[in-house]
């Protein structure tokens, strides 16, 4: 599913036209159009391409969530899924596997740390491009 798909999905489900967003996201309803239709540029003939603002501005003024509309355009969240979280999923997992509560928390720990690092070093990719 495009992210237009997923908006023009959200705009009927919430019964907002594309001027009320339009107005509502300080954009043109054309823009709208553009990225509900999935309409190439109109000069250069590129994709729509929605900007992270943009999604941003959409979700807001439809009031939906903000990470579910970043997903949807093929951004990640705003907000990372934080360590406790992850710890928590993997124990309950963990769990299953028979493992007792210490070896459990310790994997869990580690799978956090994991995270982390991993993340540390996508932003640090992004910052260099």
């Amino acid at each position: 599913m495009s992210f237009g798909d997923y908006l023009a999905g959200k705009m009927r489900e919430l019964d907002v036209k594309a001027a009320e967003l339009a107005r509502r996201a300080e954009t043109s309803k054309q823009n709208i159009g553009r990225i509900v239709h999935n309409l190439p540029h109109p000069v250069s003939g590129v994709p729509p391409t929605v900007s992270v603002e943009m999604v941003d501005r959409l979700a807001k003024a439809l009031g939906i969530d903000e990470d579910e509309a970043r997903t949807m355009a093929g951004y990640a969240p705003k907000q990372p899924e934080r360590f406790f979280v992850i710890g928590e999923k993997a124990q309950v997992k963990l769990g299953v596997k028979g493992l007792t509560p210490d070896e459990q928390r310790e994997i869990a720990e580690e799978l956090a740390l994991a995270y982390e690092v991993i993340m540390e070093r996508r932003r640090r990719r992004l910052d260099k491009e």
